[in-house]
């Protein structure tokens, strides 16, 4: 009796830790609601079935479509999981999307759809295909209507592994990923392949590449274990130099002349001016697993991520970053989340445009199961 008193005592104290720590949590690091008429709607319901269960990674736009991408059922113990895709065509809540899983499975099966980009003419996604016990970078090219498969011309660059993410300068495509536990990086110009991986030296194990953003003048390249500039065919690596030479760097955007990175975990920015890191920018406390997203916004920037993992529930995180007279604060917006985001994060963020609706897209997941591993995806606008 005395045992099960204690432990019943114990429980209790554990709760009530954890829901005094969530409400510390949502309101840390500023007040609730900075932004006169700040409107966040859900659009979740637009997703229909396609990503419950399942993950959004990521998403592309074009005039009139925006594609959103990730995975769906997961399968833990074998750690498959199958491929989703949807396409939607309005920002206006009641729109109701395309489910475009059939394309997703002929091209990605057992897979996931990391990447969807845009180059003015054509759609690429790219992701992964799974075979039994090994999986392979797969990529299709998307034009009219018209699907090529590029998975023979990329995969034996991405094999026992992924394309994460693929970005279009203007004259030619990046894609990165993993090859055999080690990053991998790709051009692809005019039909022509071009093996940078060798620019990056040697790639540390259990390296992969997650972000490729293009500023006008150099690519930013970041993965996991992965944080450098490529210009032509020279890397400047800053991975040594950063808070993010044990984790990974996930996000990033350029803004007046200067980039901001995230990435985690933990949880950290950075200010990099030309390419040398100038400022690390201290979180929140109660920020502090993953900053998945950033984008620049009402004279300031949006940070998305996760903002802890306890007791088998995840926590999102949504910032606001006011880097004005060179003195970082943050407001917390979290609190202003719809529930679908609830034990989830945001995956990714980015401003985007339909028709006459504007705003900042935000993506991801919620209702995260620890046990097994499954999450139903939310996605939301910050109108502007």
């Amino acid at each position: 009796m005395r045992i099960k008193a204690v432990s019943a005592v114990l429980i209790a104290a554990i709760v009530i830790a954890s829901m005094a720590y969530y409400e510390l949590y949502r309101n840390g690091g500023g007040s609730k609601h900075a932004f006169s008429g700040l409107e966040i709607t859900d659009l979740t319901k637009a997703l229909g079935s396609t990503f419950s269960p399942g993950s959004i990674q990521a998403f592309g736009e074009n005039n009139t479509t925006i594609l959103i991408s990730g995975s769906g059922q997961y399968h833990k113990p074998s750690d498959f999981s199958t491929p989703a895709l949807m396409g939607i065509n309005d920002l206006n809540p009641g729109t109701s999307g395309h489910n475009m899983d059939e394309l997703a499975n002929t091209y990605f099966h057992d897979g996931s759809v990391f990447g969807t980009a845009w180059n003015g003419t054509s759609w690429i996604l790219t992701g992964e295909i799974s075979f039994g016990n090994t999986d392979e970078g797969s990529a299709i090219a998307i034009n009219e209507g018209n699907v090529v498969n590029l998975t023979p011309l990329l995969g034996p660059y991405f094999k026992n592994g992924g394309i994460w993410f693929d970005a279009w300068n203007g004259t030619g495509w990046l894609f990165g990923g993993n090859n055999d536990r080690a990053a991998s990086l790709i051009g692809y110009y005019h039909g022509g392949i071009v093996n940078y991986t060798g620019s990056l030296g040697t790639p540390p194990h259990e390296s992969w590449i997650q972000l490729i953003e293009w500023n006008g003048s150099s690519w930013l390249i970041g993965g996991h274990l992965i944080f450098g500039f490529l210009s032509g065919s020279s890397y400047n690596n800053l991975l040594y130099r950063s808070t993010f030479s044990n984790s990974g760097l996930y996000s990033a955007v350029f803004h007046k002349g200067k980039w901001l990175v995230g990435g985690g975990s933990p949880a950290g920015l950075e200010i990099v001016s030309g390419q040398k890191i100038t400022e690390n920018i201290t979180l929140p406390v109660y920020f502090r697993q993953w900053a998945n997203g950033i984008t620049s916004f009402q004279g300031g920037y949006l940070v998305g991520g996760e903002a802890s993992h306890d007791l088998r529930t995840m926590h999102p995180a949504l910032y606001y970053l006011n880097l004005s007279n060179n003195h970082p604060s943050f407001t917390n917006l979290t609190w202003e989340l719809p529930a679908s985001f609830h034990n989830g994060q945001i995956q990714f963020l980015a401003h985007t445009s339909l028709g006459s609706v504007s705003g900042v897209l935000l993506a991801g997941q919620g209702n995260y199961n620890e046990l097994t591993g499954q999450s139903t995806g939310a996605l939301a606008l910050i109108r502007t």
